[in-house]
């Protein structure tokens, strides 16, 4: 007797851990996607333009374009250059330089950011002047080096113009 109930308990102690469950699977690690707007880069954008004038006997309104460069020092503020060159009844010729205050949003795998900006700068056209502006945009990364955006700008200065611009931005 005493040899049954040994052995019973030692078949029930020893069939215990394959009632224990499966063995768990090790989980796999999700990696986050890399960050579409980063503090410390630097933006080239490439850009065509329509100009207006608003205000003064000048009507200086046309198509054109230019080039930017901007530089993130954090991940929402920067700070940029850029000129732009339209034809009108002459050659404008308008370089600037920006405060840019961008609001990035990153969701579902979409990169955008709405943007505010303010600076400064100046129209060569004959009758140089100095010219003060203010604008917003929003910019869409289609991938995290690529992005396409459009903005607006009032200046004042010389003569009130308003600019509307789109065009590529590579990130660096």
């Amino acid at each position: 007797m005493k040899k049954a109930l040994f052995a019973s308990i030692a078949i029930v102690a020893l069939s215990i851990p394959s009632f224990a469950g499966v063995a768990a699977k090790p989980s796999k690690t999700v990696v986050a996607p890399p960050e579409c707007f980063r503090a410390g880069e630097f933006q080239l954008d490439a850009f065509g333009s329509y100009n207006n004038t608003t205000g003064g006997s000048n009507d200086a309104h046309g198509f054109g374009g230019g080039l930017g460069l901007n530089y993130f020092i954090t991940r929402n503020l920067g700070v940029g250059v850029e000129g732009n060159v339209w034809a009108a009844h002459h050659t404008i010729w308008n370089p600037n330089a920006n405060i840019i205050w961008r609001f990035p949003l990153e969701f579902s795998g979409h990169c955008l950011a709405p943007y505010i900006f303010g600076g400064g700068g100046g129209t060569f056209d004959g009758s140089n002047a100095g010219e003060g502006h203010v604008g917003g945009g929003l910019e869409y990364r289609a991938t995290p080096k690529i992005g396409i955006f459009s903005d607006y700008r009032h200046a004042w200065g010389g003569s009130d113009f308003n600019t509307i611009r789109a065009g590529l931005r590579f990130v660096f």
